[in-house]
């Protein structure tokens, strides 16, 4: 017989429950209810991420049309940082750009040094083995060591 001490023991209300149809909708009811929240949570998350995202942007634009606003009538801004013109190939006439020539003479003078010397290592005989015709180093004209102040000169 089952007595309240009993572990088979149920109350008469819990025993006569014939609502399963009911319960298993509550626990349903429950589990689509808890991933809605999530849901909601996740798209409340990306909402504000997005919403700082474009506040940061229109920051950035304020920021930079204040500068732009300053930067008006000054000429600065339309001056080239390039030492050399490539339109005319005509190098500016500062100490950036003087140097940047003294560079470019000196790979220049590199380049055809080393040119020179693969073409005499080459060309050992001193003429062309297979007509004939004589063969001389001077046709790579290597052009004088640069200096400094030869840049600066020019």
């Amino acid at each position: 017989e089952n007595t309240l001490e009993s572990a088979g023991w149920i109350s008469d209300a819990d025993r006569l429950r014939c609502d399963a149809g009911r319960e298993v909708q509550k626990v349903d009811e429950t589990r689509k209810k808890k991933k809605q929240d999530l849901w909601d949570k996740r798209r409340q998350e990306r909402q504000f991420r997005e919403d700082s995202r474009w506040e940061r942007i229109r920051n950035q634009e304020d920021t930079q049309s204040r500068r732009d606003q300053q930067i008006v009538g000054q000429s600065k801004r339309n001056r080239s940082s390039v030492r050399y013109n490539l339109i005319n190939h005509v190098y500016n006439d500062s100490k950036s750009a003087a140097a940047a020539k003294f560079r470019d003479d000196c790979v220049k003078y590199a380049a055809t040094t080393r040119t020179r010397e693969l073409y005499t290592r080459n060309n050992l005989a001193g003429y062309n083995i297979i007509n004939g015709e004589q063969r001389s180093a001077d046709f790579v004209k290597v052009p004088p060591v640069p200096t400094k102040e030869a840049a600066l000169c020019q």
